[in-house]
């Protein structure tokens, strides 16, 4: 007997029982248990199965940690970006700026540009990668099993699964894959961190990707800049040529109306004959002079006329000059007005040209190899020593793994006792026979 025996007496419905677990002496009734000391009970019984579990689940895990999970070091690098000259458009001087919006599109700008196909594909080139970048095991696994498969192909004339090998485009995927670049919160500092399955690789490799962005970086902008500086030279010699138009506009103005000649004539009498030219300035002060003279020749001319020489050829001169004085007089705000408008445009034209001066002389120098000095982007932190691997945490690794296995065994322990259908106590008799339990006996 090695669970429960029953003797049924169908009269009266009894069943006499045997069960080892309980080790009751002969003829007490069977007491009902806790639901702690049935799962603890629970647990105990199955205590083989648990431990199994955890045995296998941490061989597993071992397995994994030790021998499948290559460890994997990491490199980090920083560079300090002058956002008020690196993101300074070509096309403007060093002392107009970008929006605070075009300097965060250009930290944007620079973690694409870093992850670009194109430089990660020169850095593979760089170090041949593609033969000697150092694999983990389960890429290794990947790669044999891709191996057979088309061997696969092969043998049964499948071509998609004859698809050669491309160990380049491989360890360009595995580059972009493993590089990660961030920007250092409230701060002009860009991170960028690398891992590999080999320490001095994953060092080496950061530094030649920092190294072929800074050279990718200088090559594009002198690029620009040299296209720039065409165009500038061209926007150059055009506002040139209008702001001596300008000038020319300008001084014609002055000659013909803001310095009218006046000949004052006299004919001979008798102080003689004498000819003056007077220049005459569109400025209050002139124009006072041009009043104070009108009033004077008025004076003269009424004197001439008080002493009976109206017809005297000085009268009709003088009144001449009074004319024209008086046309000059009344004329003098539009004048005024025409010359400033001229010499804004004059000093407009000339700040636009300080500008393109300005700009040709930035573009110039970011044509040059001199860019540098710009510091637009430098580097703060070269990439450093790989070191000791950050992972896999092999410890942590076992002890959660433990962990888990016991958990798991429980679980199993627990499912597998709710779903067994067998009668083991007094209990399981009246609830799944509707009998009466009589007594319990010891398995001898």
């Amino acid at each position: 007997m090695n669970e429960l025996t029953r003797i049924s007496r169908e009269p009266r419905g009894q069943v006499l029982s045997l069960s080892p677990r309980f080790g009751m002496p002969l003829g007490e009734p069977g007491p009902s248990m806790s639901p702690v000391k049935g799962v603890l009970s629970t647990l105990f019984t199955r205590k083989i199965s648990i431990l199994l579990i955890a045995l296998m689940v941490e061989i597993g895990i071992g397995i994994a940690v030790f021998w499948l999970l290559a460890p994997t070091y990491e490199s980090k690098a920083r560079l300090h970006i002058d956002l008020d000259v690196a993101a300074t458009p070509v096309m403007r001087t060093q002392n107009t700026f970008g929006s605070d919006l075009e300097k965060m599109t250009f930290f944007e700008t620079v973690v694409q540009e870093i992850e670009t196909p194109s430089l990660i594909q020169d850095v593979v080139r760089r170090l041949r990668l593609d033969e000697t970048r150092k694999i983990g095991r389960i890429e290794w696994l990947m790669d044999q099993f891709k191996e057979l498969k088309r061997a696969m192909g092969r043998l049964l004339e499948i071509e998609s699964w004859q698809t050669p090998p491309d160990p380049f485009g491989a360890s360009v995927s595995a580059v972009t894959d493993n590089l990660a670049t961030s920007r250092l919160e409230n701060s002009n500092i860009l991170e960028i961190v690398y891992h590999a399955k080999d320490g001095a690789e994953c060092t080496q490799t950061l530094q030649t990707v920092v190294d072929a962005y800074i050279r990718y970086r200088n090559d594009f902008v002198r690029e620009k800049a040299s296209s720039s500086a065409r165009f500038l030279e061209l926007e150059i010699e055009r506002v040139l040529k209008e702001l001596s138009a300008l000038e020319r506009q300008l001084l014609d103005a002055l000659r013909r109306e803001a310095m009218p000649l006046v000949r004052e004539s006299m004919a001979p009498g008798s102080d003689g004959a004498a000819t003056t030219i007077v220049g005459v300035l569109s400025n209050p002060a002139a124009i006072e002079q041009m009043m104070l003279r009108v009033l004077s020749m008025q004076e003269e001319v009424e004197r001439l006329v008080a002493d009976g020489k109206e017809s005297h050829p000085s009268v009709a001169l003088t009144r001449s000059l009074i004319d024209e004085y008086v046309k000059a007089v009344n004329k003098s705000p539009d004048v005024q007005q025409r010359i400033h408008a001229l010499h804004r445009e004059v000093q407009a034209k000339e700040r636009a040209l300080e500008t393109l001066v300005a700009t040709r002389e930035t573009v110039l120098t970011m044509a040059s190899e001199d860019f540098r000095r710009l510091n637009a982007i430098t580097i703060t932190e070269r990439a450093s020593d790989a070191g000791a691997p950050i992972g896999p945490k092999r410890t942590m690794a076992m002890i959660s793994g433990l962990v888990l296995g016991l958990v798991l065994g429980i679980i199993y322990a627990l499912v597998s006792e709710f779903a067994d259908g067998t009668i083991k106590t007094p209990e399981d008799v009246r609830a799944r026979l509707g009998l009466e339990h009589i007594i319990s006996l010891k398995r001898t």
